[in-house]
Formats: C-alpha cells, structure tokens, sequence
C-alpha cells in the first residue's frame, strides 16, 4: 500500500531533522572537529547567504543552462534512436554488445579528451553531461521498446493500422514508462557530470564556485553549495515524477502517489 503525501512529507522531514540531530551532537561531543564540519546552523546562515551573491546565482545560471541543455539533446537523441534499435531486431542484435561495453567507460574518464578538443567551456560541460546520460536513456528505451508483447502489434496490424499508426498508438505508450524511468536517471546522471566537469575543469558553475569556497577555506559555503545542489537534484526528480503521474498514468510512478 502506498503512502499518501501526507505521512511521506512527515517521514521526510523526520528523517531531515533526524540527520540534523546526529549531526548537531556529533559536533558537540567532539566526534567530528567543526573546523572541518560546521554546525548546521552555519551551514543554514551561509545557504541563505547564497542568494545574495551575484557571482553565485551567475553560477548557478551557468550550471543550469548546461544541465538543461545536456538533458534535452539527449531526450531528441537517444529516445528516436532507441526506438528505431529497439523496433529492429538487426540493430538491436547488432548494436547491443557495443552499447553495453561503452556504457560501463566512467564519463570523468573523457573529461581530458573533452577539454582537449573543447577547452575549458560550456560546451564541454555539456559534451560530459550529453555521454554520461546518454546511455540509461537509450538503454531503458531499447528495453521497453523490445519488451512489447507482439500480440499488441499484430492486434494493430489486423486493424489495418500501418507503422506509423502502430508506433503512435502501441509502441510509444507501451515504452513511455520505460522511457520517463531512463529519463529520471539521465536527468540525475547529466546533473553528476555537469558539476564534476565544473570541479575539474570549469571556468564556471556551483562546481567551480564551489572549488573556489574550499580553496579560500570557506567550509560552510562549501556544505551549503552542496546543500543547494542536492537540493536542486530532489526537486528536478520530484517534478519529474509528478510530471509523469500526469502525462503516463499506467507507468511506474503510479506507486509513488
């Protein structure tokens, strides 16, 4: 039985205050030095502070943009082509082996390539972000697309329908949860190397502001830069499931309601 949104909110800040507890006494019995470790409330003051730097919320336009870029060129890429390898057995047999030994390459791993042939740029940002969410998307699709019982195509066929009636009607709706869960992990996936290419190789972002706070010894910024970043990540994925609840009842996320 699911959970209604009520008790998930109260489990959910329950555990919030939970960690904070933890982490509070931690600091006060000396388990932790908060040289290294500020105390929550230093970690709050300094995230609200966030928002009143101008460089900050430049860098997060920046870390944004990338994201949101890295996300749409894989959703007009991979979705097309998964479905294109997923409908023919040829290409599905063909391709899958060469899929699965270039998904497991780590995306930091072309992080030097990347600034070689694009410099330190936005658009290497996205280049990362493109690779690294890339392949769970076209991979779930494939799957999805793959997994339709046959029955459901030759019940269109017999109605008369021709391939494109037949994908718009069975194979898109069919694969569509597939899809909205590859889609969830490569919008996280993309959010991952975005920043790890603002940590290592950016001239700009929460990545590289964030890199900054460490080199001046800003502790506390830095706990509220990834403060903000998890934060971010937890909304995009809940307006991602809220999205799908709407737009694909049948999927996945119907147990989340």
């Amino acid at each position: 039985m699911s959970m209604s949104l009520s008790t998930r909110l109260t489990w959910n800040v329950a555990g919030i205050f939970g960690v904070i507890l933890i982490w509070q006494l931690s600091l006060i019995i000396g388990l932790v030095p908060e040289a290294f470790v500020p105390s929550p409330w230093a970690v709050l003051v300094s995230f609200i502070g966030l928002f009143g730097q101008a460089q900050f919320l430049a860098s997060v336009q920046s870390t944004f943009t990338a994201w949101g870029i890295s996300v749409l060129l894989v959703l007009v890429t991979a979705v097309p082509l998964g479905v294109l390898i997923g409908r023919v057995d040829f290409l599905r047999k063909s391709t899958i082996t060469l899929i699965e030994t270039l998904r497991p390459i780590p995306s930091v791993a072309i992080l030097p390539l990347a600034i070689l042939v694009l410099g330190l740029s936005t658009q290497m940002k996205i280049s990362l972000g493109v690779y690294g969410a890339f392949w769970p998307l076209i991979i779930t699709t494939i799957y999805g697309v793959a997994a339709i019982d046959a029955i459901l195509i030759n019940s269109g066929r017999l109605m008369g329908w021709g391939h494109v009636r037949v994908l718009r009607k069975v194979v898109l709706p069919a694969a569509l949860p597939y899809v909205a869960t590859g889609l969830r992990v490569a919008t996280a996936v993309a959010l991952i190397m975005v920043l790890t290419a603002e940590l290592l190789g950016g001239t700009s972002g929460i990545g590289y502001q964030i890199a900054l706070y460490q080199t001046a010894g800003r502790v506390a910024d830095v706990f509220a830069g990834v403060l903000f970043i998890g934060g971010s990540g937890m909304i995009a994925y809940m307006l991602l499931i809220q999205a799908e609840k709407h737009l694909i009842p049948w999927g996945s996320a119907r147990g989340d309601r």
